[in-house]
């Protein structure tokens, strides 16, 4: 199995996004001239947002080999991501409805799997293609005259797709490499502050099932079983938003 580099092109770009949203909450707010809590009554709209963020990944292994034994067990690992997504914004006179189409790559995660003849360590990497909604509640329904407040919009939802894991295991006995797509789904909620009418900064929490992928194991060239990965993250993203 090749040495992993450590998900270096993931934080990269988690890094580079951060460094963005903070320069646009920094300069911006002066250009927006206190226009920015008219965001609602604007029928549909459609929106670009480039994403970065950090990913805490668990591992759960499940699998067995005729040279090692049982393979259980779970590990932790983390990554840093980006990914970009493009949607269509709905006024639902209540709401806003956020549909989307999401792309993310970049998460690399390294696990740890007992045996009964050495541990098992596995490399994943992932990328992900996910439909996505998002209800958003823009607080300037509440406080049209409150500055700062009437520019926050809540939001939560979720999303459904398809994730493609790449996976390379080894306990010195007994190898494998795999590419398989999974079913992949993630919920979660954040926060969107509308800096100007066409761009907003927001931040989410997300949880995230990445599916169960599944490698078979090889001994002297000979099949040796199999091992499958079982990928849930806890994430925090960040994201710039524009809307046309």
């Amino acid at each position: 199995m090749t040495t992993r580099s450590r998900s270096i092109d993931g934080w990269t770009i988690t890094f580079a996004v951060a460094a963005a949203l903070t320069l646009c909450l920094v300069g911006l707010p002066a250009f927006g001239q206190g226009e920015t809590e008219a965001t609602e009554g604007k029928g549909t709209r459609f929106y670009l947002t480039g994403l970065g963020g950090g990913a805490w990944a668990t591992g759960t292994a499940d699998g067995a080999s005729l040279v090692s034994g049982d393979i259980t067990g779970s590990s932790q690992d983390e990554s840093g991501f980006g990914g970009a997504a493009a949607g269509v914004i709905f006024d639902l006179g209540w709401s806003d409805l956020r549909l989307e189409l999401e792309g993310t790559g970049g998460r690399s995660f390294r696990f740890t799997s007992p045996s009964g003849a050495g541990a098992f360590v596995t490399d994943a990497e992932t990328w992900t293609l996910q439909g996505n909604f998002w209800f958003e509640y823009s607080l300037g329904r509440l406080f049209p005259d409150t500055p700062i407040v009437r520019d926050l919009a809540p939001f939560a939802g979720g999303g459904l797709g398809l994730s493609r894991t790449s996976l390379a295991t080894t306990n010195g006995m007994a190898t494998g490499s795999s590419d398989s797509s999974t079913l992949a789904w993630q919920a979660g909620g954040g926060l969107a502050y509308h800096v100007l009418p066409w761009l907003a900064l927001e931040a989410r929490y997300q949880y995230a099932d990445l599916g169960g992928p599944t490698v078979e194991l090889q001994s002297g060239g000979a099949p040796a079983g199999e091992l499958s990965v079982d990928l849930g993250t806890h994430e925090v993203v960040g994201g710039l938003r524009f809307t046309f």
